[in-house]
């Protein structure tokens, strides 16, 4: 069942989560006068109530977008960001800078490098105690 974001033509009315077909003409809910569609943002990953949008980070759950909503409404101050986003992309390379100089500090090649051998030494110890 598709659910659609609409606003009064008339009282600037602005209204979430709303069926209606297509074909249907739209009414305003508070004043009874036609209304328009709004097209906004699509989440690619969103909250549905069979498959919630959970956040870990936050420590929160959304069943629907109006919840989701919601909350950033309420919390402007919190950013989300997408794995494409500019500033995610910025946050996540300087952290395998980061974790590449402290790979070669301690002798590695690079970040690999380390992680080959980490991964090496936990298959020694697992053998050793079997």
């Amino acid at each position: 069942m598709p659910l659609y974001d609409i606003k009064c033509l008339s009282c600037e009315q602005r209204t979430n989560d709303i069926f209606f077909r297509l074909n249907d003409t739209i009414i305003c809910p508070t004043c009874g006068e036609g209304a328009r569609t709004i097209i906004g943002p699509v989440l690619t990953i969103g909250p549905m109530p069979s498959k919630p949008l959970k956040m870990e980070s936050i420590g929160r759950e959304f069943t629907s977008n109006s919840a989701l909503r919601a909350y950033k409404e309420a919390n402007p101050d919190l950013a989300f960001h997408s794995k494409d986003d500019a500033s995610w992309r910025n946050h996540v390379d300087m952290a395998r800078n980061k974790t590449e100089r402290k790979a070669k500090l301690q002798g590695f090649n690079d970040r690999a490098d380390k992680k080959a051998y980490l991964r090496k030494e936990r298959k020694k110890k697992q053998e050793l105690s079997h």
